[in-house]
């Protein structure tokens, strides 16, 4: 059985949360102190997603819609006050990968970014769509107007 995140955010973790920042945000800060087993956590207003070593599965949740209002407010630079955040049925759940292949030789570390095309700038990548911001995609021009 899962085990569910209680997780209260603090004044302290208001204050050292770096806005704009999936990785460094309130909630991000929170979990990693009061869940020292939890690596790489990041959150933005769809998802938190994080690795749990205790468990060995990296887990994703959707973020609750009073933790999506209070991370707008806080990228918008308002205030917030101290909140609770509950996490209990991840939507996502991967067991961590091994070290070794089957055949017991090491795994080979994938060189640079797949997937990402870095040729074009991150400005027309941004307005292809082709990357993520906040984990929404990224709505170019035109959409919703019709064609002729």
């Amino acid at each position: 059985m899962l085990k569910t995140y209680k997780i209260p955010v603090t004044a302290w973790d208001i204050t050292f949360a770096e806005q704009k920042k999936s990785r460094f945000c309130m909630v991000a800060e929170a979990l990693k102190r009061v869940y020292p087993s939890v690596r790489n956590v990041q959150i933005d207003t769809a998802t938190v997603t994080f690795t749990d070593r205790e468990l060995g599965k990296r887990l994703q949740f959707l973020t609750p819609p009073a933790v999506q209002m209070a991370i707008l407010d806080f990228d918008d630079g308002n205030r917030v006050k101290p909140f609770i955040v509950d996490l209990s049925k991840p939507v996502v759940e991967r067991a961590l990968r091994s070290a070794k292949q089957a055949n017991g030789k090491p795994r080979l570390k994938a060189r640079g970014r797949r997937g990402v095309n870095l040729r074009k700038s991150l400005a027309v990548r941004k307005a292809t769509g082709e990357d993520r911001f906040f984990g929404l995609r990224v709505i170019g021009k035109g959409l919703g107007e019709k064609k002729s």
